[in-house]
């Protein structure tokens, strides 16, 4: 036996070893509560032992949903031992970081509503679902998520978002942010977007033929052309309230919300406040030149 032979054979004993020693160890695992969740999933007692090789194969979903819980998941150190996972939902926890950049087979992840800072999904094409609601994102790339259908970014600290890479999405929720733009001309499949309550100044939907249902309100729109441009669009829910439509020009603003309101239909209103469907438009925000009547109806 040459060397290269001996190295080889050495380190190959090795690594087959440390693959069937025992990993379920709070230096693995130093969450308690994810620990926990972790045994629950391989299906041992606590305390209980697995090998790495145990956890390599397992599929299926790691789930802890924090809601309502008085144990809260703190840190996931441990994940990376579970490469074939497909869903992972850790919504509601006190998670500040999370690292799925092992977690390649991953399909649906839920969570949202914890405090992470970043989120890097750059190692998961084949993502289908991604809800990361109510953390405090700062910046989130998709680009490598081409097959992704669902996208729940709301509620974070987003300054921009690219989705020109994700054709194939069909419901897009980015409202709560500070977007002061948004290209969608790519995501001809859309049907839902919610991007209310950013710093948007424009929203272009006249490619997005397939969209039923637009919330906008509570941006810096001055515009409602693009609604006009496509006449096939199928929309039932429109929502531009609190936006600067009209304040440049007033007239032409009137005839598209009178088009508007025709096409789509009069808004209906759950306790006068939430929009059930129809077109909403008033009342917009003050103008620097004070418009003296929105309501045409």
């Amino acid at each position: 036996m040459n060397l290269k032979q001996f190295l080889f054979f050495f380190f190959f004993g090795i690594s087959i070893s440390a693959f069937s020693q025992n990993i379920n160890t709070p230096e693995n695992f130093p969450d308690p509560v994810f620990r926990m969740v972790v045994e629950e999933f391989m299906g041992v007692s606590p305390g209980g032992k697995f090998t790495a090789l145990e956890a390599a194969v397992k599929t299926g979903e790691l789930r802890y949903h924090g809601y309502h819980k008085n144990n809260k998941i703190k840190d996931v150190t441990g994940l990376k031992f579970f490469p074939n996972i497909s869903n992972l939902i850790l919504s509601e926890n006190e998670l500040t970081s999370l690292d799925v950049s092992n977690n390649t087979d991953l399909k649906f992840l839920y969570c949202g509503r914890n405090q992470l800072l970043d989120l890097d999904v750059s190692k998961n094409p084949v993502l289908l679902d991604i809800d990361c609601l109510g953390n405090q994102l700062s910046y989130l790339d998709v680009s490598n998520c081409t097959a992704l259908n669902y996208l729940v970014c709301s509620d974070n600290q987003l300054t921009s978002l690219d989705v020109s890479h994700n054709t194939a999405l069909d419901r897009l929720d980015c409202s709560g942010n500070q977007l002061t733009s948004l290209d969608v001309s790519n995501n001809t499949a859309l049907t839902y977007i919610w991007c209310n309550s950013n710093q948007l100044t424009s929203l272009d939907v006249s490619s997005n033929t397939s969209l039923k249902y637009l919330d906008c309100s509570n941006n810096k729109l001055t515009s409602l052309s693009s609604l006009i441009v496509n006449e096939s669009l199928g929309l039932y829910f429109v929502d531009v309230r609190f936006n600067y439509i009209g304040c440049d020009n007033f007239e032409e603003a009137v005839g598209n919300i009178i088009l508007l309101t025709e096409r789509i239909g009069n808004p209906k209103f759950q306790e006068e406040i939430s929009l059930l469907s129809g077109f909403a438009f008033s009342p917009q925000k003050d103008c620097e030149t004070p418009i003296s009547d929105w309501y045409l109806y």
